[in-house]
């Protein structure tokens, strides 16, 4: 029988640099890092995230106050 993801959670995680003149440095689970405006991301890994979801985080940053999703 093949593996079933009856639990899958994605958390997406907001973060402030406490040095705005420092670069972003890589850890051991990513090759790059970086701080891109949302209007000029990367490729996106479209199977891990989808230009929808990242319109949505948007969306909360400027309303933190907005429901959160559940599907």
């Amino acid at each position: 029988m093949a593996p079933y993801a009856h639990a899958v959670y994605k958390a997406y995680l907001a973060c402030e640099a406490l040095d705005a003149t420092a670069e972003p440095v890589p850890g051991p689970e990513a090759l790059e890092a970086g701080w891109f405006d949302p209007a000029a991301l990367p490729a996106l890994s479209l199977s891990r995230n989808t230009p929808e979801q990242i319109q949505r985080l948007i969306a909360l940053a400027a309303d933190p106050a907005a429901p959160a999703a559940f599907d």
